[in-house]
């Protein structure tokens, strides 16, 4: 790897922040530094607060992180409705501008890599040997961000239904490196539910089911908020989420009359493996009405559950299929509450069942590490 040179790690966005695509790319640059990889990283200046703890976890103190101004409109307060999208176009061109100022100064012996698609063509344009790792991409795409797809040196998916997309939109299959996402395993394993639940202040006897991340619709915390009719005699705890995501989950479950699904907000990284301990099961609820929920993510969550050590019950769509099977979670229909139910209380009625798969699930982390994963791409990127 010492071969390799400088990397430009490049992404558009906050940074720090909640999402997962943070704390994605974090766990992805402390891997490539521990490989010994010169790497430097360049966002926009955007930020958010954050709590303490998760401060310190985006503390790297061997990156050197370059932060491009951008103009942003959101912050405008009540007219943010209004102008989301035209603020989005905005930040896009400005990063855009900024980011090819920034460029022109560097050595093109520099590797760019990035994961959002604005970055890749600009250092596509500008002759760098460019890799981009892609998560999402839409129905319809134009014929720009072809160009731009065909002339990166290589592309990173995490998911097999998207190396399937740029390969049929012409990209040379041995340009296309499938890498599905991972977890650390020194902040996610296996803990004691009962020591769990007496240190976040959580019932010792009631069977909790558990969700964690974001409440976006294509997640499918709507089917498993509803869920809850069906299982009344169980609690349904989910953890994540911004606020103007968990307001309209809160009417729905007010309208719905539904009383046994508890909201949490937002909580620090390392607390996190605490809420999965804690649970009975948990829960992988995407929906199949979106290709990114169906086709295309490889969620976080996913992976720290397993690491976990608790039986998990997943929506049966082919992103979640690509890592697990029915000897390591309980699949149910998608969008489908009452077969999440059913699902749940199978596992709730038969918990020698729940235990062989989260034993059988735990096995994913071996093969699913950062470490792994970074070796994996940095041995790509130096075939190209």
């Amino acid at each position: 790897m010492s071969d390799l040179p400088t990397i430009d790690y490049i992404s558009v966005g906050r940074y720090p922040t909640t999402r997962a695509y943070a704390f994605q790319m974090r766990e992805m640059l402390a891997a490539f530094l521990e490989q010994g990889v010169k790497i430097e990283l360049i966002t926009d200046t955007r930020t958010e607060p954050l709590p303490p703890e998760d401060v310190a976890y985006f503390s790297l103190p061997n990156l050197r992180h370059h932060r491009l101004p951008v103009l942003n409109l959101a912050p405008w307060g009540v007219m943010r409705p209004i102008v989301d999208r035209l603020a989005a176009v905005i930040i896009m061109i400005t990063w855009a501008i900024m980011l090819t100022g920034f460029l022109l100064f560097r050595s093109r012996r520099r590797l760019i890599y990035t994961r959002d698609a604005v970055s890749a063509g600009v250092a596509v344009i500008f002759g760098f040997k460019t890799f981009y790792e892609v998560h999402h991409l839409s129905e319809k795409i134009g014929s720009i961000r072809k160009f731009f797809l065909k002339h990166c040196c290589g592309l990173v998916t995490i998911s097999e239904a998207l190396a399937r997309r740029v390969r049929d939109l012409g990209c040379d299959t041995k340009r296309v490196l499938v890498a599905p996402d991972a977890v650390d395993t020194i902040i996610f394993h296996p803990l004691n539910q009962k020591e769990a639940r007496a240190t976040l202040g959580l019932p010792d006897e009631q069977f909790l089911i558990v969700y964690t991340g974001h409440f976006y619709k294509w997640k499918g915390v709507y089917t498993l908020a509803e869920a809850g009719k069906f299982l009344p005699d169980s609690g349904i705890l989910l953890v994540g989420g911004e606020k103007e995501d968990r307001e309209p989950l809160n009417e729905f479950l007010q309208e719905q009359k539904i009383t046994n699904v508890t909201l949490r907000g937002h909580e620090a990284h390392n607390r996190m493996p605490l809420y999965l301990a804690a649970a009975d099961v948990l829960v992988l609820p995407n929906s199949a009405q979106e290709t990114i929920g169906r086709e295309s993510t490889s969620p976080l969550k996913l992976f720290e559950y397993a690491t976990c050590q608790r039986p998990i019950v997943a929506s049966d769509v082919s992103a979640l299929r690509e890592i697990l099977n029915d000897e390591t979670a309980e699949f149910f229909t998608a969008d489908d509450a009452a077969s999440l139910a059913a699902a749940v209380q199978k596992i709730k009625h038969d918990p020698a069942r729940g235990r062989e798969i989260a034993e059988k699930a735990l096995t994913l982390s071996v093969d699913f590490s950062w470490k792994a994963r970074a070796r994996r791409i940095l041995d790509f990127l130096d075939q190209k």
